[in-house]
C-alpha cells in the first residue's frame, strides 16, 4: 500500500513538473534620446543685413531647449517636445562687419545638436527714395502732424495722426518688417481727453522708461504724461507752456543735438505772426531740465515750416535736419560735430524726391532693412522708400 502511495505521489509530482514553465524576461534597454535640427534654408550662403526670419525642423523623441548665443538671435519658442517646426529672427545688422553667432539645441542639458548663423555687415549706401504710395499699409487719414512709434513695446512701429482735433492711433498688427495697421479707439489710451495740437511727438520727457506724448499748436506747448508703462500707456492730463518756455509753433522735434545726454528741442514755425523758429538747448540735465532758448534761427529766417525732423541719411554719425513747408522739403546739412551741431544752407531735397508731399512728416524705418523711409500727412498719408542704393 506504501509503495502504491509512493508512486501515486512520484507521478502527480511529475505531471506537475512538467506543467511548470519558466519565463525568462529580458532587461528593457531605455530608448536613447535624439534631435536634429535642420533649416529650411541654405545657411552655407551668409544671411543679408537685413531683418530676417526663417524656420527650424526640429526631429525628437525628447523633450528639449533652444539658446541662442546672441541677442540679434531670437527664437520663437524656447523649449518644446518631439517633432516640430521653430521660426529664428535675426535682427538688422547696423554694423559693417559680419558677425556669427550660434544656436544650441539641448536635450536634458546636453547640446545634441548645434546650428551656426553667420550675416553679413551693413554697407552704407546712398539715400535713393522711390515714388510715393498714398494710404500705405492699411493708413487712411489726414492731417498736419504724423508720429510713428513703438507705442505699446511689442517690437514694431504705431502710427499717430493729428488733425488739431481730429487725433487717429493706427495698432500695427503685422511684423517689424511688414507692418499692417488697424485703426483702434484711442480713449483707450487718453480716456476722456480731447487732443488739439498741429505737431505731436513721444518722447520720455521724465526718463521713466515710458513714451510721454508732446503737442504744439500756434497758441502753447502741452504735454501729456504717461501714467502707465511701456507696455501699457495710460496718459492723463495736459500740461500748458511746456518747461516754462511760452512759446508755440507749427512743428517741434526732441533730440540730444550736441551729445551731452539730454534732450534739446527745435521748434518750426510758419504763421503769418509768429515766424520765428527756435532752438532750446537743455542747460540742465536729462531728469531735470532747464532750456535755454536760442532766438537766433538756427535755420535761417528764410525758411518756416510745417514739419520738422532729423536723420542721419548720409551714415556720417552727425544728424541733419530736414523741415518741409507745405509740401517742399529742405535739407540743412549739419556741417558741424556730434557736440557742436551746425547747419549749413537750405539745399532742397537731394535724394530723389520730388515735392508736395505733405504738411508734416518724419522718418521710420518701417521694413527693418536697416535704413530710414519717410511718411508724411497733408489730405492722405504717403510713404517714400528708401531703396538706399
Amino acid at each position: 500500500m506504501k509503495s502504491q502511495q509512493l508512486v501515486a505521489l512520484s507521478i502527480l509530482f511529475l505531471v506537475s513538473f512538467t506543467k511548470c514553465t519558466i519565463e525568462t524576461v529580458e532587461p528593457v534597454t531605455p530608448e536613447l534620446s535624439y534631435l536634429n535640427a535642420e533649416a529650411l534654408i541654405n545657411l552655407d550662403q551668409n544671411l543679408s543685413y537685413k531683418a530676417d526670419s526663417f524656420l527650424v525642423s526640429i526631429s525628437s523623441n525628447s523633450e528639449w531647449t533652444i539658446e541662442s548665443q546672441s541677442n540679434w538671435i531670437s527664437t520663437s519658442t524656447s523649449s518644446g517636445a518631439n517633432s516640430m517646426e521653430v521660426r529664428i529672427t535675426v535682427n538688422t545688422n547696423m554694423n559693417e562687419n559680419f558677425r556669427t553667432a550660434e544656436i544650441l539645441f539641448k536635450v536634458k542639458g546636453d547640446v545634441l545638436d548645434r546650428m551656426s548663423i553667420t550675416q553679413k555687415g551693413r554697407i552704407p549706401g546712398k539715400p535713393n527714395f522711390g515714388l510715393p504710395t498714398e494710404s500705405p499699409f492699411g493708413l487712411v487719414s489726414n492731417g498736419s502732424g504724423i508720429e510713428l512709434v513703438d507705442i505699446d513695446a511689442d517690437g514694431d512701429y504705431d502710427v499717430f495722426t493729428i488733425n488739431y482735433n481730429q487725433f487717429s492711433y493706427f495698432e500695427n498688427v503685422g511684423t517689424p518688417s511688414a507692418p499692417d495697421f488697424v485703426k483702434r479707439d484711442y480713449s483707450s489710451l487718453f480716456d476722456t481727453l480731447t487732443i488739439y495740437a498741429d505737431g505731436l511727438e513721444f518722447v520720455d520727457l521724465d526718463y521713466d522708461g515710458d513714451l510721454d506724448l508732446v503737442t504744439i499748436d500756434e497758441f502753447d506747448i502741452y504735454s501729456y504724461e504717461n501714467i502707465g508703462d511701456k507696455f501699457n500707456p495710460q496718459f492723463k492730463d495736459r500740461r500748458f507752456s511746456l518747461y516754462g518756455t511760452n512759446l508755440a509753433g507749427q512743428d517741434l522735434h526732441f533730440i540730444d543735438i550736441d551729445s551731452d545726454d539730454d534732450l534739446d528741442v527745435y521748434i518750426i514755425n510758419n504763421r503769418v505772426f509768429r515766424q520765428q523758429s527756435y532752438f532750446l538747448e537743455n542747460i540742465g540735465s536729462k531728469d531735470r531740465p532747464q532750456y535755454k532758448i536760442d532766438l537766433n534761427d538756427p535755420f535761417s529766417r528764410e525758411n518756416q515750416g510745417t514739419g520738422i525732423s532729423f536723420a542721419d541719411l548720409d551714415d556720417n554719425q552727425i544728424q541733419d535736419a530736414y523741415i518741409m513747408n507745405n509740401g517742399i522739403v529742405a535739407q540743412y546739412g549739419n556741417i558741424g560735430s556730434q557736440t557742436l551741431p551746425k547747419f549749413g544752407s537750405r539745399i532742397n531735397w537731394p535724394h530723389g524726391l520730388d515735392d508736395r508731399y505733405g504738411l508734416g512728416f518724419t522718418f521710420a524705418d518701417i521694413d527693418a532693412d536697416g535704413d530710414l523711409d519717410l511718411f508724411s500727412i497733408d489730405k492722405k498719408v504717403r510713404f517714400v522708400e528708401n531703396l538706399n542704393l
